[in-house]
């Protein structure tokens, strides 16, 4: 049970109720201008899939985008020694809660494991929790594509994937290997339902 100095949603939302549009729509110019991180929330909630060119989805994604980034690297572009991985993840939940956009999420989850790898191979970084981290994402990845429209989201992100299946081969710890069977158990699977053979195999 919620202290009674507590505020609760069920008492703001009374209030909120009996308010004007103009009312609201200045407070949510108040939060909008509050943080960077409202701000990038209202953005994406209601600006993905806008016909303005300030509103397309890639610039609602940005801050998220480099969020991720920001998890590994400080702003001189210097590695962090402890990556901010849970900020991260956090962030790429965020943009999912706001926009319900799967691909979009999809897109974040590889920018995440992308970073995560050329962080580790750049800087020699080999630590089990960022493994673990990179290696669960994955996983989400993979089971978005092998869902019900798995071939098109497959097919979107394949040449990043592969790429980085090459990209993580040289890391040790089980990394590099769980990354290739995991995308070349996606290869398997959509081989025959439309994605061209790799070049090469």
């Amino acid at each position: 049970m919620p202290s009674p100095s507590r505020p609760t949603w069920s008492a703001l939302k009374r209030s909120l109720s009996n308010r004007g549009q103009s009312e609201l729509l200045a407070l949510v110019k108040e939060l909008f201008e509050l943080s960077a991180d409202n701000r990038a929330f209202l953005a994406a909630r209601f600006l993905a899939g806008e016909p303005h060119t300030d509103a397309a989805e890639g610039s609602v994604a940005t801050p998220y985008r480099q969020r991720i980034h920001d998890a590994f690297y400080d702003k001189g572009g210097w590695p962090r020694s402890n990556p901010r991985l849970a900020d991260a993840r956090k962030g790429i939940r965020d943009y999912r809660k706001a926009t319900a956009d799967s691909a979009g999420t999809l897109e974040l989850m590889l920018t995440y494991v992308e970073t995560g790898t050329d962080y580790s191979l750049d800087f020699g970084a080999e630590d089990a929790s960022l493994f673990n981290s990179l290696s669960s994402v994955l996983s989400e990845i993979e089971a978005a594509c092998s869902g019900q429209h798995g071939l098109a989201l497959y097919d979107d992100f394949r040449e990043r994937l592969l790429y980085l299946a090459d990209r993580a081969g040289g890391i040790g710890w089980g990394y590099g290997d769980h990354v290739h069977s995991i995308i070349q158990g996606l290869e398997e699977r959509w081989e025959d339902a439309g994605a061209p053979p790799r070049a090469g195999s």
